[in-house]
């Protein structure tokens, strides 16, 4: 069995609410799941960070934004 990557944090759930970054195709200058797949990569944890300093009163907005992204990857591609 090849050996298998486990990435610990990755912003592209932040990059798809906040640029319309598409994971499922190809990306420039960020991840893919065709590229996480080339690499060998078994487990991704995405980061979704909201705070109220932040992103004031948008912060709820932004929070269901980033887990509504995140919960649509799962059945998709290789999710």
């Amino acid at each position: 069995m090849p050996p298998r990557i486990f990435d610990a944090h990755c912003d592209t759930v932040m990059k798809m609410v906040d640029k319309g970054t598409d994971l499922l195709g190809p990306c420039e200058g960020h991840i893919s799941a065709p590229d996480l797949l080339a690499a060998g990569v078994g487990c991704q944890v995405f980061a979704c960070f909201a705070s109220l300093m932040e992103h004031g009163d948008q912060v709820v907005q932004r929070s269901r934004a980033l887990l509504s992204a995140a919960a649509a990857l799962d059945g998709q591609g290789p999710f």
